[in-house]
């Protein structure tokens, strides 16, 4: 009986023809995929650049969120928000998110995308305080008469909100009985400004709170021609509103 091989070796032929036609078809999608339909590079992903939002915010509030990114192929990118509390508004670079009406910290995040996928996310922290709540210590006054003869006074701790002002007065300083007197401001936190404070004339500064709860001092060490520096250090405890009760 004689056998046929002529059919056999062409159906081998035409099978591994076929199998080099899909090996080809999925190596070109895996490169699609990586590559991208830049000639010779590959598909560079998106790049967050800054994420404009505020610090602190009231609660049941609407804040504005801005994304600034850029892509180094010039996709068209797209953003999503997402949010546990509160609500997203509005889509794009530049939403609104309305604060929840409890206060407390929250995350916002926000993913970006090209059109052929490579993506980046990134995440905000949101602390939601209630102004309302505390009425904080928006003046405070330094009265040197206070002084006993220590060299330091340290006044109780005065609680605040996160990013509050706080006005900060020096009077009675007649009361040191001395002529020529200097004024040095410093704190482990927040900012001191006023006028006069480079050349240690300032004998009213305005402090403002870090938007971190915490402990932080302001000191002001007056100068004497006669006599020991005195040291003035206030303690100020910075806390969320329902953390005051």
């Amino acid at each position: 009986m004689p056998i046929i091989t002529d059919g056999i070796m062409s159906t081998n032929r035409a099978v591994a023809a076929n199998l080099r036609v899909m090996v080809a078809m999925f190596c070109c999608l895996l490169a699609v995929s990586v590559v991208g339909c830049l000639p010779g590079g590959l598909n560079s992903p998106p790049e967050i650049k800054v994420i404009e939002y505020p610090q602190d915010i009231d609660v049941d509030t609407d804040v504005k969120l801005v994304c600034h990114a850029s892509d180094a192929d010039g996709d068209v990118l797209a953003y999503q928000w997402q949010c546990d509390y509160g609500k997203i508004i509005g889509g794009g670079a530049e939403v609104t998110w309305h604060s929840p009406d409890e206060t407390g910290m929250y995350i916002i995040r926000v993913t970006i995308k090209d059109w052929r996928g490579a993506a980046i996310s990134r995440d905000i922290s949101m602390q939601v305080i209630d102004s309302s709540y505390l009425e904080p210590a928006t003046n405070l006054v330094i009265n040197l008469q206070d002084w006993d003869g220590e060299d330091e006074l340290i006044l109780k701790t005065v609680w605040v909100r996160p990013a509050a002002e706080i006005a900060i007065n020096v009077i009675n300083v007649e009361g040191i009985r001395d002529a020529h007197v200097t004024y040095t401001w410093s704190t482990n936190g927040g900012r001191i400004v006023g006028p006069g404070l480079k050349e240690q004339k300032a004998d009213r500064v305005g402090w403002y709170s870090p938007g971190v709860p915490g402990t932080y001092n302001v000191i002001l060490v007056i100068n004497r021609q006669s006599g020991e520096p005195l040291k003035y250090v206030v303690e100020f405890g910075v806390k969320n509103p329902h953390c005051c009760e």
